[in-house]
Formats: C-alpha cells, structure tokens, sequence
C-alpha cells in the first residue's frame, strides 16, 4: 500500500511540474523591417526582432535586439511601443531601443518590465529608420503586427 501511495504522489508531482514548467499562452514575438524608400540613394533599413510576454492587465516582459543595417550614416534606428488600451486609447511609449552605432550595429535589450497606466488590449512595435535623404534628415517606419493581452 505504501508503495502505490508513493507511485501515486510521484506522477502527481510530475504532472503539476510539467504544467507549471508550460510556455506561458502570453508569449508573443514579433520581427519585422522597415521597407526601402525607391529611388534615394541613401537609403538604409533597420530591423527589430524581439518578444513580449504579458504576466497582467497592464504589464509586460518584452526583450528586444535592434540594428541599424546600413548605411552607416551615423543617424540610428528607434523603436517605441504604441499601447492600445481596453478603451481604445492609443498611447506610445518614448523611444525604448536606440542602434546607432554605425552600419550593421545591434542593440541589444535583456528582459525588461513593461507597464502601463491603463488595462492593455494590445501592443505593437513602430520601428524608424533614420537618413540623410535629398538634404534633410528622413525617417523610414513600419510598425509590426499586434499582439493581444490575453489578460484582458
């Protein structure tokens, strides 16, 4: 009897150690490049790759790698998040990753918590590329995807 007990409570402790070591359903990634602007001869590209995790209403785990691809125009990529609220506000958050360490320079963000004033309904990154265009500095964005909280 001793023994059945103990085989017992060892493949219970085993399910909930496989359930609690899961994937959270939260996780998100997102990856995603500006596009070249045809025709200008100093375009450049950017790029961010990175993911996020929402552990509540209003925050998140987010890790991000930005690169500033080319040229090496010393003028940087930026990324911020734009936060939609369960109201439907949009807000942006300040420019959150920064590569401008010349052609093909990545920065890269370790985890970092996110939170925000109201409930999220979703978050997405706006990604911009800087260059010298035609004699004055121009921006070349995109924005990814959006990635629901499961929270709310």
């Amino acid at each position: 009897m001793r023994v059945r007990l103990m085989t017992v409570l060892a493949g219970v402790l085993t399910a909930v150690a496989m359930v609690a070591t899961a994937t959270p359903a939260s996780a998100a990634t997102f990856d995603f490049q500006t596009a070249l602007n045809s025709g200008t001869a100093h375009d450049g590209r950017a790029r961010i790759d990175g993911s996020i995790s929402f552990f509540g209403r209003y925050a998140a785990d987010i890790r991000a790698a930005i690169t500033d691809v080319c040229p090496a125009d010393g003028y940087g990529a930026y990324a911020q998040l734009e936060v939609t609220s369960i109201y439907g506000t949009v807000g942006y958050t300040n420019w959150m990753w920064v590569s401008d360490q010349g052609c093909g320079g990545t920065a890269v963000y370790p985890l970092r918590a996110f939170y925000w004033h109201n409930d999220i309904r979703n978050v997405r990154v706006h990604l911009c590329e800087i260059d010298w265009d035609h004699n004055q500095r121009r921006g070349d964005c995109a924005y990814s995807t959006r990635k629901d909280n499961p929270y709310t």
